[in-house]
């Protein structure tokens, strides 16, 4: 069993030991003991679906995200299909996993192997398991008993259960797709302290384009970024934003999306005079580093310190050349277990949150509500619908409340 400690606010360290105000003991299986209540849960495991009969022509390949065959019930959503349950045939031949064929569990593909006995060109059954995902609420009722609240099950978008009237939520129970078994990393402990709301840093510096709106001038707004600035979708913040102006404005706001898919803060400041400069903008919104991010071998594709030079340089020109009010924006999550990312967006973040303070530039801390959704009891992972960078109509609503608050402020 593991032993797991929390706490929902400050904790003190004495002779190696955490002092909290929760303790949970995740046992074997999907059991779960509150030491300091003497209670024990039981959480419900996933219900396992079995999917037969899917007929593909399978290749040599390694199977990855973006090759391989796909699982029809388990591509594009993370982990679905159960290790070990993928189960190929041909006329009555079973065929063996890692010798015939691999899996790419993450992400729900196969491909042959180089050594396989599969005869090429045909067309092979294959079986295979799968669940859906689902969180629970883990509440302490009015009359003070603690209570498993069960979710429902959902392939994306699990929702978490509200807490019932008078009852104090502890903690969440994430089941991802495929949890068989629970680990610490199912537990999302909730801080009433936490908020939906998007941090804001330094929104007194938007000073010539609150005025204009006061003034009841007309106005320009791009929004300069990559494929999450550049999505089309209504829901999205471009979106959200260019129908809050029109409403709020009439047509005296004119938003523009400089969003292009792919882009990075080198490939962004190569088109800034096309895309920003060249348009006369009285505000321009910043977004970038979910793809200067990605992995390139041992390092990210555009590291940290010319990720910082970059945007250094972009509100430099924009202030010098137009005048322009700058919002910068830290961005969205990534799945950690997408093999094209590093794993340390964090830190593209706080490279923002400092350029914030060092050129005087407001920030829409867009990362660090993302950070806080887990302690809300709400697993980040059911914001992401491509399963790897894209945030989905619902997490737009980050970015766009944080625009609000600084226009609205």
């Amino acid at each position: 069993m593991k032993f797991i400690s929390y706490t929902l606010g400050v904790f003190l360290m004495l002779s190696g030991l955490v002092v909290c105000a929760e303790k949970v003991i995740v046992k074997k299986g999907m059991k779960l003991e509150l030491p300091d209540r003497k209670v024990e849960l039981t959480i419900e495991p996933l219900k396992v679906f079995t999917a037969t009969g899917q007929k593909s022509k399978i290749s040599e390949a390694k199977p990855a995200w973006n090759s391989g065959v796909y699982l029809g019930k388990a591509a594009w959503v993370f982990r679905t299909a159960i290790p070990g349950s993928v189960k190929i045939s041909y006329e009555g031949e079973i065929f063996k996993e890692n010798d015939d064929y691999t899996v790419n569990y993450n992400w729900g593909t196969v491909g042959k192997t180089k050594t396989t006995k599969m005869p090429a060109g045909k067309v092979f059954n294959i079986d295979y398991k799968y669940t859906l995902s689902r969180v629970d609420l883990v509440e302490v009722s009015a009359d003070g008993k603690v209570i498993v609240k069960k979710g429902e099950e959902h392939r994306t978008r699990p929702e978490t259960p509200e807490a019932d009237k008078g009852a104090v939520p502890l903690f969440a129970v994430y089941l991802g797709q495929s949890t068989l078994e629970l680990s610490d990393k199912n537990i999302l402990m909730i801080d009433k302290n936490v908020t939906a709301e998007t941090p804001v840093i330094g929104a007194e510096n938007v000073v010539k384009f609150k005025k204009i709106l006061k003034d009841g001038a007309s106005a320009k707004v791009v929004c300069f970024g990559d494929s999450i600035t550049a999505g089309k979708d209504a829901d999205w913040y471009v979106g959200r934003l260019t129908d809050y102006f029109k409403e709020k404005y009439r047509d005296k706001v004119q938003v523009i999306n400089s969003g292009v898919g792919g882009d990075t803060t080198r490939g962004a400041l190569k088109r800034l005079d096309a895309a920003v400069l060249d348009l006369k903008p009285d505000l321009v919104i910043i977004m970038f580093g979910v793809n200067d991010e990605n992995a390139r071998g041992d390092s990210n594709d555009v590291p940290v310190a010319e990720y910082k030079k970059n945007l250094t340089e972009m509100v430099g020109k924009i202030r010098t050349k137009t005048g322009a009010d700058v919002i910068l924006m830290t961005t969205s999550m990534k799945n950690l277990g997408w093999e094209a990312t590093k794993g340390n967006l964090d830190k593209y973040a706080d490279c923002v949150r400092g350029l914030g303070k060092e050129l005087n530039v407001c920030v829409v801390d867009s990362f660090q509500a993302w950070t806080n959704l887990e302690k809300r009891g709400i697993p980040y992972m059911k914001l992401l619908d491509s399963c790897i960078n894209h945030p989905n109509g619902d997490a737009h609503e980050i970015f766009f409340n944080g625009l609000i608050k600084v226009i609205e402020n």
